[in-house]
Order: C-alpha cells, then sequence, then structure tokens
C-alpha cells in the first residue's frame, strides 16, 4: 500500500518553506493534488531545493516509479538545511523504507533472498522498531539458512515488540527446525496467551507437545480441537496415537473408528484398531481390523505380519503361515517375518522349514 503525503502538509511544506513563490512548484503541486503525477514530475523536476526534490520523489513515487522515487528522496536527503534536518528525515524515511520492502517483494518472489536480506537490512537501518521491516529481515536469514542470526533476529523482536504474537509464532516455528522442543512449546503458550482463540495456534501447540513426547499435555488440547472440527482425520490420528501410547486403548480405538467412519478405507486407522484391540486381547476384533487394513492396501506388508501372529495365537497355522508368506512376498528382506514364519513351521512340526526360515533370518 502506498504512503500518501497529505495534501494539507504539502501545502504547508510549501508554504513554510518556499512561499508558494515559485510558479512551477505550484504548478507540480496543483497537477499532484488532482492526481497527474506525469505532469507533476515535470514541473517539480526544475527544483534543485530539498523541497523540490522531495516533491519530485513524491510524485515518482505515486506514480509507481521506486527506483526514480529513492534516487530523488536520496537527492533530498543530500541537500536538507541542517537546521531542518529532523523534520526532514521523519519525512522521507517512512517513503524509503516502503521503497526498500517493495523492492524486496520483487526479489522474494524470485527466489533472490540475498537481495531481500540486503534491502530488509537498509529498511531496519532507517527503523530498528519497523515490523514489517523486521519481518522481511527474519524471513531472508530463515530462508538462507542463516540459523544463529535468524534466533538472534527473532529473540530481539520477542523482546523490542514483547506483545506482538506474530514473533513467538516464528520463532517457535524456527524452534520446531531446531528440534528445540521445549523452547517452541513456551513460544506457542506465549503466542496462546495474546491469541487465546487461535484454534491453529492451538493445533501447532499440540503438535509441538507431541514432538516433545508430551501426550498427556497435548491430549486436552486435541480433544478441543475435535470439539472445534470433529471431521479432522488428522487430529484425530493424533489424538488416537497418543491414546494408545498412553495405555488408553478403548479411548484410541474409538478414534481411529472415527476416522474409518470418514474415510473406510483408511489402513492406517484400521492398523491403530488393531495394535489396541491386541493390546486389549480383544482378537477377534484385532483379525477383522488387520484385513479391513489389507483390503485397503493389499501391500501392508506390517498388517500382513501382524495378522500371521494373531493367526498363530489362535493356533490357526494355516492362515498365519499364509498371511506372513503374503508379508515376504511384498519384502522379501523382512527379517522379523522369516523369523515368525520359522516359529510357524515349527508348530506345525516341520522342522525343516524352520530351520531354513530361521536360517534365512539370520542372513539378513
Amino acid at each position: 500500500m502506498k504512503t500518501v503525503l497529505p495534501v494539507t502538509l504539502m501545502c504547508w511544506i510549501s508554504l513554510t518553506l518556499s512561499g508558494c513563490a515559485n510558479k512551477a512548484l505550484e504548478r507540480g503541486q496543483y497537477a499532484y493534488n488532482s492526481g497527474d503525477f506525469e505532469t507533476a514530475i515535470e514541473e517539480f523536476s526544475h527544483l534543485t531545493s530539498s523541497e523540490g526534490l522531495f516533491y519530485t520523489a513524491c510524485a515518482y513515487y505515486r506514480n509507481g516509479d521506486d527506483a526514480n522515487a529513492l534516487a530523488y528522496f536520496e537527492q533530498a536527503e543530500a541537500h536538507i538545511d541542517p537546521s531542518k534536518e529532523e523534520f526532514w528525515h521523519a519525512l522521507i524515511t517512512p517513503y524509503k523504507i516502503r521503497i526498500y520492502l517493495n523492492q524486496a517483494d520483487e526479489y522474494a518472489e524470485q527466489g533472490n533472498y540475498s537481495e531481500v536480506l540486503n534491502l530488509a537490512k537498509k529498511a531496519v537501518a532507517l527503523d530498528p522498531h519497523h515490523k514489517d521491516a523486521n519481518r522481511y529481515l527474519t524471513a531472508a536469514y530463515v530462508e538462507l539458512n542463516m540459523a544463529d542470526e535468524a534466533k538472534n533476529q527473532l529473540e530481539r523482536m520477542t523482546q523490542t515488540d514483547s506483545d506482538n504474537p506474530q514473533w513467538y509464532e516464528l520463532l517457535a516455528e524456527f524452534y520446531n527446525r531446531t528440534h528445540e522442543y521445549d523452547k517452541a512449546v513456551a513460544s506457542y503458550q506465549k503466542v496462546m496467551e495474546l491469541r487465546p482463540n487461535d484454534a491453529k495456534i492451538r493445533e501447532k501447540l499440540a503438535k509441538a507437545y507431541l514432538a516433545q513426547g508430551n501426550c498427556e499435555a497435548a491430549i486436552p488440547i486435541l480433544k478441543e480441537l475435535i470439539d472445534l472440527n470433529p471431521f479432522s482425520i488428522s487430529t484425530l490420528f493424533d489424538l488416537a496415537n497418543c491414546e494408545q501410547r498412553q495405555g488408553d486403548y478403548q479411548s484410541a480405538i474409538a478414534h481411529y473408528t472415527a476416522i474409518t467412519n470418514i474415510a473406510p478405507m483408511n489402513g492406517k486407522a484400521w492398523q491403530g484398531i488393531g495394535a489396541s484391540a491386541t493390546w486389549l486381547e480383544e482378537y477377534d476384533q484385532a483379525i477383522t481390523a488387520y484385513q479391513k487394513a489389507i483390503q485397503s492396501d493389499p501391500t501392508d506388508k506390517i498388517s500382513h505380519y501382524q495378522l500371521a501372529h494373531l493367526y498363530l495365537h489362535q493356533n490357526q497355522l494355516a492362515d498365519a503361515l499364509n498371511a506372513v508368506s503374503e508379508a515376504i512376498s511384498i519384502d522379501n528382506t523382512y527379517k522379523e517375518a522369516y523369523q515368525l514364519m520359522g516359529n510357524i513351521y515349527r508348530k506345525m512340526g516341520d522342522a525343516e522349514k524352520a530351520a531354513e526360515a530361521f536360517e534365512k533370518a539370520e542372513s539378513l
């Protein structure tokens, strides 16, 4: 969005600094205020005073010519009366920052983050607390894999702009990249304090807890997210997996089942049901679940393998051998499957084939 110098301020500058004596200045002002920036540029270009150069820069800026605008702003600065330096810099600086960031945008679209970094540094040098300039600087550091600089920049911004949740969110994402999950959790918690109703941040906080291995903290947040969106398969998976790790197998089965109600051919959910049912010694339910997983993906070697285990446990040896053979046909380097095959053959009384299977497992 273009920064626009108010018409009243332009007139005040004119009256104060030049007394409207210069006809070119008057004509340029009239054209500028009328939105005729090309005529304004032509009229202002006759002026060499700091105010004339400033007007020319503003007209170029409003006309979409950032390069010439920047050149004239810099010329205006070079002609500033030292007694009025603070006044002029206060006027010119916001324009220069916006131009630098406009140019940074163009380079970012090209993927040239070295130039984005250069321009962002110039903008931050003009105003160290400018939020957009610091955002561009941070993005450039991240894209250029300048980890220490990115981290230092983000940590600095959480100190100087402590009520702005975007810095904590960016810092949390940085900590996720560097696997500093405790710090990521702390940063997301700070965002939650500043944006308590942000469901996306709740989800990110839950993910950080999961990465931390803290299912106990993740589960209440995941349940809140499910209440907001009962059809989120990814959240249901996270919750069910957590419950399974916590040993709450009935709840895990309920949430894996919710996934299969949404996506009946979701093999991973059927696997989850199978594993949880096995822990509960609900072997028939587990067998059915693994069969469903195989229906959804016949190349699912894990489900074939687990199904073989269950058949062996129920002394259905022929079915067990068929299931483990399927697993091996999918992956003939599946060491655990050969070991299981050896156990099945041994229980069937075929010592020779059992020995062959165990020997194959040992070779892998």
